[in-house]
């Protein structure tokens, strides 16, 4: 018996001979004590309880400035109160794409459908707190796609130009005509922006510049040293601070597209892989890639999602994976994209935005005791989580499959516990199925159950699993359960040739 190496992230390449792993709903993580029995691990993602259920279409921004949180539902501004109570403060234009938002102390300032709009937190002058307007949309030469903070400044980034504007200290009213920069550096429209390290990375197609606050007049930006990278951007609302440092899709340009950076210095960082890779260049378009980022854990993850695609990745900082995440429409038996299209923390919670109703979840990874069993579902839909394993070949030779054991905690099921279709208690379930032609065609699935509540000394496992030359297993689980894998293990052997060894200790002597 022994170990294959079925704890993974997804790694799916162009042929599925080669590698077929997936991960779907499920996040590994490295044992840092180096004596743990498992080198690394598999824990389930966080699930989704209701928080606030605001009326509308899709949750388009959130923010959070001095404990304060706000959201942007369909065409209107809300701020959510710790209760999940929320409270209506302006309507805003609504062109059914994410707003987007920053805060100084004192204002709170969206651009959404080309449109700027503030709302003051605190009296500014004879403008009391509370004061909710709009900036008149000639103030620009063009829609306002994007609007950002830096060092008591906020800044307009004008839509399909090389263009931003600046605004007067500490006011995103005051945009006086004298403070706009038109970038000179590279030949292309402004795609995306992000402010990092008090610095304003200004992303175009093809390549990126780096501003920062030289305290100049009427402009008090100037381009940095050295700040200029030759990478671009390929998705507006893809971009995002995590790490220490910024992250983006890289755009479709005359080398090609489709790969994700990270920023080190002034250098692009390749972070994604061929296999993620491939999947992307599937997709009709990445341009329409939404993201957000929230630390959990020690982990720090980077969830994409691209609507067109109905498709959600997430790559976690701490180990350097990917990872898929879905929402499982039962009704069709198929993965559509993550429910959560944006995040805030605050109240102590994580609060993500729906992008297909109004509703603001708080989201945390499930656990038994206090209250985890609100976080094992989608807000009540099932979370179906899966993992594909490595091929399991020796050379083309036949491999007799004895028996699978999945090291995986037993003992959590529910209480009351589930229940079969007879009404009967039942344990929580693993499906198990297996392919033994690289991937493309699978057995039906095979259910071992893993324990009712408390019985922890439940063992997974599949026996008597024939042969094959070249076998992936697949496994699932749907039941609202926490699960965590720490291992599987393969007893298996050769078919009988003389000489060869049991493949266990094959794999031994290989490690």
């Amino acid at each position: 018996m022994s170990r294959f190496g079925f704890v993974g992230p997804t790694y799916s390449s162009q042929s599925p001979n080669a590698d077929a792993q997936r991960c779907i709903n499920l996040y590994v993580e490295v044992n840092e004590s180096g004596d743990g029995k498992s080198a690394r691990q598999l824990y389930g993602t966080p699930g989704l309880s209701m928080f606030a259920a605001i009326p509308g279409a899709q949750v388009r921004g959130e923010w959070t400035i001095n404990g304060r949180s706000f959201a942007v539902v369909d065409a209107q501004l809300y701020e959510v109160k710790s209760n999940g109570t929320y409270t209506a403060l302006g309507a805003v234009a609504n062109d059914g794409q994410p707003a987007s938002m920053c805060a100084s102390p004192q204002q709170l300032a969206m651009a959404t459908a080309g449109m700027l709009y503030v709302y003051y937190l605190k009296a500014i002058g004879p403008v009391l707190a509370g004061t909710f307007v709009s900036v008149p949309a000639v103030t620009f030469p063009g829609p306002v796609s994007q609007v950002l903070y830096l060092d008591g400044f906020f800044i307009a980034i004008i839509a399909s130009a090389e263009q931003y504007f600046t605004s007067t200290l500490f006011d995103a009213t005051s945009w006086p005509a004298l403070n706009t920069t038109t970038i000179n550096t590279f030949p292309d429209n402004v795609v995306s922006a992000i402010v990092d390290h008090r610095e304003l990375y200004l992303l175009g197609a093809r390549a990126s510049e780096v501003d920062y606050d030289a305290g100049t007049s009427p402009v008090p930006l100037a381009t940095s040293p050295g700040g200029f990278v030759e990478q671009g951007s390929g998705a507006q609302f893809a971009t995002v601070q995590m790490d220490n440092s910024i992250f983006w899709i890289g755009a479709r340009n005359d080398q090609g597209w489709g790969i994700a950076w990270r920023a080190n210095g002034y250098q692009p960082v390749r972070v994604s892989n061929h296999a993620v890779e491939t999947a992307w260049q599937s997709y009709i378009t990445l341009a329409d890639a939404r993201a957000f980022t929230y630390q959990d854990g020690g982990h720090t993850f980077w969830v994409i999602t691209f609507p067109s695609a109905q498709a959600t990745w997430a790559y976690d900082a701490a180990t350097g994976l990917w990872a898929e995440r879905g929402f499982w429409f039962a009704q069709a038996g198929i993965y559509q994209a993550a429910l959560s299209q944006n995040h805030t923390f605050n109240f102590g919670k994580h609060l993500v935005g729906d992008r297909q109703s109004g509703n603001i979840y708080q989201m945390s990874l499930p656990t038994v005791s206090g209250g985890g069993w609100n976080f094992v579902t989608d807000n009540g839909a099932i979370i179906r989580r899966l993992r594909r394993a490595p091929h399991v070949s020796t050379e083309g030779q036949w491999i007799y499959h004895n028996y699978l054991w999945v090291d995986i905690e037993t003992g959590l099921g529910p209480q009351p516990p589930l229940l079969d279709g007879a009404g009967n208690p039942r344990d929580p379930m693993l499906t198990l199925r297996y392919s033994d032609d690289g991937g493309h065609d699978w057995s039906s699935g095979r259910d071992v159950g893993f324990g009712q509540a408390g019985k922890y000394r439940t063992r997974a496992i599949w026996r008597r699993l024939g042969r094959s030359r070249d076998r992936v297993y697949e496994l699932t689980c749907s039941d609202p359960v926490p699960v965590r894998i720490i291992d599987a293990y393969l007893d298996a052997e050769p078919g009988l040739t003389v000489g060869k060894k049991r493949l266990s200790k094959q794999y031994a002597e290989v490690a």
